[in-house]
């Protein structure tokens, strides 16, 4: 499978070559639980990326309120003040383009559906998969497109 990125011209559409890299990404995580927080945020900064924290959604809306530079949300759904339903539901009227990756232990039949609903562009279920995890992001961010 070849990784491309295709970049848009007003002539033509070209192809150039994608790799799977989220160095220098801006993370923001919402996670209120220190031992996830930490595992996540290990395993951003190992792949390179610039990650920051949110204990809760009322914290997340904040930043984007203080116009702090997010690439992209890895969002935590049972978090203390604002939940991540209504907190995916509030950012994406602030930001709809901001891609939202939904990061949870609830596992249930239905859950993934219901996120993408609620606006969230992707869901990975806890315990995290790394390489996973980094896929999904570089997905979202480089807007990547995969030929067979």
């Amino acid at each position: 499978m070849i990784h491309t990125k295709i970049c848009r011209s007003t002539k033509s559409h070209h192809l150039k070559p994608y790799n799977n890299s989220i160095e220098n990404v801006n993370i923001l995580v919402a996670e209120d639980q220190e031992f996830n927080l930490l595992l996540l945020k290990t395993i951003l900064e190992k792949a390179k990326a610039k990650v920051s924290s949110a204990k809760n959604g009322v914290e997340v809306l904040d930043f984007f309120f203080d116009k702090k530079e997010v690439d992209i949300v890895l969002m935590d759904l049972n978090m203390p003040k604002m939940d991540g339903y209504e907190t995916i539901q509030q950012l994406k009227k602030l930001a709809p383009e901001m891609p939202i990756i939904v990061q949870t232990a609830n596992a249930m039949t239905g859950e993934m559906e219901k996120c993408l609903d609620l606006g969230a562009d992707d869901y990975i279920a806890k315990p995290i998969d790394q390489t996973e995890l980094i896929l999904k992001i570089a997905k979202l961010v480089n807007k990547e497109v995969l030929i067979n």
